[in-house]
């Protein structure tokens, strides 16, 4: 059963979630994103360090190796559900002025 929770989380809760995750668990990854350069999943040490709006929360106990899916044009797609919990970042909105 998939499972979907809203949450609104500043850059000192990303921060702060990050602590709390890793106090707690020292098995659980952070994956910066689903497309991966290649087959390893790219890991980051906090939510905020990551580059894209997506970063997956990834306990390697659980499930050792993560799936992912090559595309016709060569491109690794990880998982967004199940395996992992997914987190979509705020991308920041240029200030448009008139």
């Amino acid at each position: 059963m998939l499972r979907t929770l809203y949450l609104v989380l500043s850059a000192a809760d990303e921060a702060d979630l990050s602590r709390q995750v890793a106090a707690r668990s020292d098995t659980v990854a952070f994956v910066d994103g689903v497309l991966w350069p290649d087959e390893i999943p790219p890991l980051v040490p906090t939510i905020e360090a990551a580059t894209s709006n997506r970063v997956l929360l990834w306990d390697r106990q659980v499930f050792p190796r993560l799936p992912f899916v090559r595309t016709a044009h060569g491109e690794i797609h990880g998982p967004s559900t199940r395996y992992v919990i997914c987190l979509d970042r705020s991308a920041p909105t240029p200030v448009r002025r008139p």
